[in-house]
């Protein structure tokens, strides 16, 4: 399948994918909040996804789904929110059991307990910083953890700040790093292996 997220329209856009590569019609699915942003899967092919709602200020949230044959979309959890500003990113742990989200507009990273049928519980609203200085200026916009999971990085658009986490087995995160200026101001992407 293809997921695409429309975030104006409040639709996550799904497609059928064959053999070839060839994608089908989209299939609209409503989502549960406002502004669909940034998704993932659990290993068990549930989707996960966060919602923005337009950047309104402690409106942030994600919410999850089960995929169905046709690739149509059930809430599983409905909007769960975070009282953060414009959630984007999201990030899963190899073990299925965390998610973490960006938040734009309040700079700083959430975090939730994902259960293996896909429900999310919101662990903390606010589970790490994402820059040294208030939102705006500083924002969020990039997560990436290391490929055991053991580590998590958030990028800051503003400077280019890379921000180190270790991410405990109970789900916190506990800083380790500041990279100040690692990548250019507005540099896209970050990666971890």
């Amino acid at each position: 399948m293809l997921v695409v997220t429309e975030r104006q329209a409040d639709i996550v856009s799904t497609y059928l994918v064959d053999r070839d590569g060839v994608a089908s019609a989209p299939i609209a699915n409503q989502t549960s909040g406002n502004g669909p942003f940034g998704f993932t899967f659990t290993q068990t092919g549930k989707l996960l996804e966060t919602e923005n709602f337009g950047g309104a200020p402690g409106q942030g949230s994600a919410a999850s789904y089960e995929i169905g044959r046709d690739v149509t979309l059930t809430p599983i959890s409905g909007s769960v929110f975070n009282m953060r500003s414009d959630t984007c990113w999201i990030v899963l742990t190899d073990n299925g059991k965390y998610a973490y989200s960006t938040n734009a507009m309040s700079n700083d990273i959430s975090s939730y307990r994902v259960d293996p049928d896909g429900s999310m519980t919101l662990l903390q609203s606010i589970a790490g910083p994402a820059d040294d200085l208030p939102a705006p200026p500083a924002v969020p916009a990039d997560l990436s953890l290391s490929g055991d999971s053991r580590f998590l990085y958030a990028r800051n658009v503003r400077d280019g700040d890379i921000f180190a986490f270790a991410v405990q087995p109970d789900g916190t995160l506990a800083p380790v790093q500041t990279l100040n200026n690692a990548l250019p101001p507005g540099a896209i992407g970050v990666a971890a292996d």
